[in-house]
């Protein structure tokens, strides 16, 4: 694949989106901390200490949606080629690899680093092997997550990782000599329709929250990414300069907003509905941002900035790294007195020095870590194809045709 076609392909607006998102995660937990520091536990459960934004700073936990959703998209989209677009397969050892090293080696760090730094904060000292295996939020009893609160969600996401690329051979036996982008991008489709359908109703039927979250109830949210991988070998040709998909951006936007206040306005109870309203309101609005690359528009500049591509870079640290920094710069910001100026500072404090330490494991861990993913690739590759060489010589040798 040539330079230019990766610049075409790549989603020039993803990094953006993810950096954003893993902000809105931090200064909720930050929000978390403020509250009980300001209120205490009456700031949790009923008590709007922030005013008119409170119910709004306590909903920016539903950014994981972004990253729920972008991921369903950017990882379904060569396989969407391959089954839809008639595309060649996407190399399963690579893919491993690549989710392997990308998600690990930091993650581990990571919880070295909680264990070190934070500790369990009363869960057993055996849960940090959960935890590190991305098992833990298969028990909705399980305590260390009050450790790593963010965990949860990488659990989700490793067993999207496992069960993507069997979900797709599955479906390219199922689509057989099918022919026709239209006919295999609707039975694609209606598939991912069931599973969103049928998790998230698995999902709001539990009686906690930490039981809606136990990973495979949580599929549903990667559906809309999925869906828009599907569609893009037949809309995206289509979309070139159309006037529709140019007039169609704004009301997405719009309608990721109104999805976004409804959430908000929602009892934090009902979270089976918080979290449709969550997986919407992020699905417009990356339908927004990919229909208008499809259009072939330049993307918003406000988004498209140096800066913010650095912050995607480095949002994976920065999502690992910031309950650490809140814990261990936390009286620092503790006798600040009130609860919006401990959450300023608090914020002031957090995020620039989560944001240097997500730069440093940038660098020094998950770059070189890709890289090796990279290595071995390559090196499997060229194994593989010395092997069918050897194959091909010795029935040559034969006289086997």
């Amino acid at each position: 694949m040539d330079q230019a076609t990766t610049r075409a392909e790549r989603l020039t607006l993803g990094d953006p989106l993810r950096g954003l998102a893993a902000l809105a995660v931090v200064v909720f937990h930050v929000t978390i901390s403020a509250a009980f520091i300001g209120a205490g536990s009456a700031a949790i459960f009923g008590e709007e200490v922030f005013g008119a934004a409170h119910t709004t700073l306590f909903s920016l936990s539903a950014a994981v949606h972004v990253f729920f959703v972008l991921s369903g998209y950017l990882l379904m989209r060569p396989f969407a080629r391959w089954l839809v677009g008639g595309a060649q397969r996407p190399q399963l050892v690579r893919y491993g690899l690549h989710r392997l090293m990308r998600i690990g080696p930091a993650f581990w760090l990571a919880v070295l680093a909680t264990a070190v730094l934070v500790g369990s904060k009363g869960a057993p000292d055996r849960e940090f092997l959960d935890l590190a295996l991305l098992v833990h939020g298969w028990d909705s009893q399980s305590e260390i997550g009050q450790a790593m609160p963010q965990a949860w969600t990488l659990d989700i996401e490793a067993l999207f990782y496992l069960l993507l690329p069997i979900g797709a051979l599955l479906a390219a036996g199922l689509l057989g000599a099918a022919r026709g982008q239209l006919v295999r991008a609707g039975v694609l489709l209606a598939g991912i329709a069931a599973l969103c359908l049928g998790t998230l109703a698995w999902s709001s039927a539990a009686n906690t929250v930490a039981e809606s979250q136990v990973p495979p109830k949580f599929l549903f949210a990667f559906t809309p990414g999925m869906a828009l991988a599907v569609l893009e070998p037949l809309l995206a040709p289509r979309a070139r300069g159309a006037a529709w998909a140019r007039h169609a951006q704004l009301p997405l936007l719009v309608g990721s907003l109104l999805a976004f206040v409804l959430l908000v306005r929602t009892d934090a109870a009902s979270f089976g509905t918080r979290d449709a309203l969550a997986t919407l309101s992020s699905a417009a609005l990356m339908s927004a941002v990919v229909l208008r690359q499809w259009h072939g528009t330049r993307a918003w500049r406000t988004l498209d900035q140096p800066v913010l591509h650095a912050l995607g870079r480095w949002s994976y640290g920065v999502y690992l790294a910031h309950t650490i920094v809140l814990d261990v710069t936390e009286p620092v910001f503790r006798d600040v007195g009130g609860v919006w100026p401990t959450l300023l500072v608090g914020c002031a404090v957090v995020i620039p020095l989560s944001v240097l330490v997500a730069a440093a494991s940038w660098r020094f861990v998950e770059r070189p870590a890709l890289a090796l993913a990279d290595h071995l690739a390559a090196r499997w590759r060229t194994r593989r194809a010395g092997a069918a060489d050897r194959a091909e010589t010795v029935a040559a040798s034969a006289g086997v045709p």
